[in-house]
């Protein structure tokens, strides 16, 4: 997701990702996804370096 974001995705565009995450993965892995995606926002408002960060 972040490398969406700095490819230069919209947060929308990576949003309607989820949706199709929905309908061929389940709305458990959707919810997660937005979850993640949500903490990923926070932090680069915050201006946190996620190198760090692991994907869950």
């Amino acid at each position: 997701m972040r490398t969406g974001l700095n490819l230069g995705l919209t947060e929308k565009q990576i949003k309607e990702v989820f949706i199709q995450v929905a309908v061929f993965a389940g709305n458990a892995r959707a919810i997660n996804a937005a979850q993640i995606f949500d903490d990923v926002l926070k932090a680069q408002a915050k201006g946190v370096n996620q190198s760090n960060m692991v994907a869950q």
